[in-house]
């Protein structure tokens, strides 16, 4: 995962002048990764590829090419790719 912006340009990233975190992740084929999710609210675009997304109840939901998903009220989400996934995650605050 690789950090684009952020409010203070942290990491080497764009500064934005806003409360908010945009991440790039590339994750290969069947490759996962846990993210503990800042704020309450998310939102996960995919550029390509599909990824699986199981949040701490155990609850499953799959996202497709050119797919978004709000997640709200998650702290932890598992991202497991189905194939070569690109996404986007901007963390709304």
């Amino acid at each position: 995962m690789t950090l684009l912006a952020s409010p203070n340009g942290s990491e080497n990233s764009l500064k934005i002048r806003q409360q908010t975190l945009i991440s790039y992740i590339y994750l290969k084929t069947e490759q996962s990764m846990m993210l503990s999710l800042k704020g309450k609210n998310s939102y996960l675009y995919s550029i390509t590829g599909i990824v699986k997304l199981t949040n701490n109840n155990h609850k499953i939901a799959y996202i497709h090419c050119s797919d978004g998903a709000f997640l709200m009220q998650e702290q932890k989400v598992k991202f497991t790719a189905q194939t070569d996934f690109r996404g986007i995650l901007i963390y709304l605050n």
